[in-house]
């Protein structure tokens, strides 16, 4: 899954747009094993590291979210 949102962090849009340094992305996941709503924060480096990049499951949080796809982080963090 992090691997697709970092290809395509803007699934509405056509073509690939990759999740941008200090940017974040809403995720909704239907694979059954995995399936939910994901908070997925890249920092300040391209591309995916494991070690160094959030993913949170918000699945079940109740309160107002910004639209799927990319969003600044600065909309999460201060």
């Amino acid at each position: 899954m992090t691997n697709s949102v970092f290809t395509d962090a803007n699934g509405a849009l056509t073509g690939n747009q990759a999740l941008g340094v200090n940017s974040a992305a809403l995720v909704n996941v239907t694979t059954a094993s995995i399936a939910g709503t994901y908070l997925v924060i890249n920092d300040s480096v391209a591309g995916f590291q494991s070690s160094n990049d959030l993913l949170v499951n918000i699945t079940g949080y109740s309160g107002t979210l910004p639209a799927f796809g990319s969003i600044p982080v600065s909309s999460f963090f201060i």
